[in-house]
């Protein structure tokens, strides 16, 4: 695999939580959307650009830059975001239990401290 020069998500090896408004920090906002291989994921909204610059794609004009973005992350270096099934179902179908296993895993990640104990990368597929 060739190297990523891309931004990247958050890592609280070598990332310190940023400020997110009102005084809070935040380490990532997630959003739930179809993966490369029709199964539904987690992702960041926000990366943090190699020389440590914020890169926030959250707003909702950005979500599909984001998306793309996390595509392109896991083509490039083999580490996946957190799965939770197909999107689909055999009649094309969205299966939007795994759609809301995806939200409701993420908002409890939030609520546990985001990515300050540990990356999503690598947080397993559900």
């Amino acid at each position: 695999m060739a190297e990523w020069k891309g931004p990247v998500p958050f890592d609280p090896k070598k990332h310190k939580p940023v400020d997110a408004g009102s005084g809070s920090k935040m380490t990532e906002f997630l959003a739930t959307e179809i993966a490369e291989d029709g199964q539904v994921f987690n992702h960041p909204t926000v990366w943090f650009a190699q020389n440590g610059q914020v890169v926030d794609l959250s707003s909702p004009d950005d979500r599909g830059t984001a998306t793309q973005l996390a595509k392109q992350y896991e083509a490039a270096t083999g580490k996946r975001f957190p799965r939770f099934g197909k999107a689909f179902d055999a009649d094309g179908n969205k299966i939007i239990d795994n759609f809301k296993k995806g939200s409701t895993t993420a908002q409890q990640r939030s609520n546990a401290g985001g990515a300050t104990r540990r990356s999503l990368i690598g947080s397993g597929d559900r």
